[in-house]
């Protein structure tokens, strides 16, 4: 049997959304005047994380049950991704899709998500994937059938920002701070020049998944080793949250 992840993915063609980093510049800014796969590369190893370490992202399915799901108990599905974001996660969540298909006939249309962040190119790549999907994506968490606050620090925000709507509890954490090289043990700021290079290609992912490429200011501005909470004044103002 052909599940629902099957035909979706087969209609939105995710061996795109998996494929070479050539593919993914393309899709991430499809009408640049500049070396585009030199900067995605770039940004391939640079880390955008609330935490030193962390476990990889876990994918599972959730039902979502307000109590008016009716006697047939047709309640919504949403995928809950909890952890760290890494560098090739949209692999992994393409592969938890089709592993699901056999044995689901309805497609989540949420991604909620719980994540102190990762990889920068991950978050990203997760976003597109989000996209392509026509998903809405969540910060916060499913507990008992009903959406709470969570977390959605760093990486997670670029995936947040991929949502075909963009869903922020009341008390979810969304929390900001510049990218930064090296490993966990040896951060790195960005040089000046990498740093100009970052700030150009996410000031035009948020610009062409229509978030407002003023939040990438803010983002840069916040020192790699701290972080910042948006406030609810901005993540609407950046159009980070789409829907009350």
């Amino acid at each position: 049997m052909v599940g629902a992840f099957d035909r979706t993915c087969a209609s939105y063609d995710c061996s795109y959304i998996v494929s070479t980093t050539t593919s993914c510049a393309a899709f991430i800014l499809p009408h640049l005047d500049l070396p585009v796969l030199r900067l995605v590369r770039l940004a391939l190893g640079l880390v955008l994380a609330t935490t030193a370490s962390a476990s990889a992202l876990d994918y599972r399915i959730a039902v979502l049950d307000d109590g008016r799901c009716g006697f047939q108990r047709n309640c919504p599905l949403a995928i809950m991704a909890t952890a760290n974001i890494e560098k090739d996660e949209v692999q992994n969540f393409i592969a938890f899709l089709k592993a699901e298909a056999a044995s689901r006939t309805r497609m989540p249309r949420d991604l909620v998500i719980h994540s102190g962040g990762g990889y920068l190119i991950g978050g990203m790549r997760l976003g597109l994937a989000a996209r392509k999907l026509q998903l809405r994506t969540v910060a916060g968490r499913v507990v008992g059938g009903e959406i709470r606050p969570g977390l959605c620090a760093s990486a997670c925000v670029f995936t947040l920002m991929g949502g075909r709507t963009r869903y922020v509890p009341q008390g979810s954490h969304v929390v900001v701070h510049a990218p930064w090289e090296g490993t966990s043990d040896n951060q790195q700021a960005l040089t000046p020049e990498v740093g100009r290079s970052v700030r150009d290609l996410l000031s035009r992912y948020t610009r062409n998944l229509g978030v407002s490429p003023g939040v990438v200011g803010l983002i840069m501005s916040v020192p790699h080793d701290s972080n910042r909470r948006l406030t609810a004044n901005e993540l609407s103002r950046f159009k980070l949250a789409t829907q009350q």
